[in-house]
C-alpha cells in the first residue's frame, strides 16, 4: 500500500514538472517569434535603406561618368534641395495646374 501512495506522489509531481516544462517551452516559442518578426522588420528596414543607397550610388556614378564636373553637381544639388539659385539666374515658376 505504501509503494501505491509513493508512486501516486511521484507521479503527481512528474506531471507537474512537465506540464510547467511544457508551458515554459510555449511562451519561450512566443518570445523567440517575436523577436523573429522584430529582427525580420528590421531586415526589410535595411533593404531598402541598402537599395536606396545604391540607386544614390548609381546616379552620382552616372553624373560623374557623363562629363558632370563636381561643380555643376554641387549646384544642382543646391538648387534642388535647398531653392537656392545664382547670382544672376532667372527662375521661373510653374503656376499652372
Amino acid at each position: 500500500m505504501r509503494q501505491h501512495a509513493r508512486f501516486k506522489k511521484s507521479s503527481l509531481l512528474a506531471k507537474i514538472i512537465i506540464v510547467a516544462a511544457l508551458a515554459y517551452a510555449a511562451f519561450s516559442l512566443l518570445s523567440l517569434h517575436s523577436q523573429i518578426a522584430s529582427a525580420q522588420a528590421e531586415v526589410d528596414s535595411l533593404s531598402r535603406q541598402v537599395t536606396a543607397q545604391r540607386q544614390t550610388n548609381a546616379n552620382l556614378q552616372a553624373g560623374t561618368a557623363h562629363g558632370g564636373s563636381a561643380q555643376a553637381q554641387m549646384e544642382d544639388a543646391a538648387r534642388d534641395r535647398l531653392g537656392l539659385v545664382l547670382q544672376n539666374e532667372k527662375v521661373f515658376y510653374d503656376v499652372g495646374g
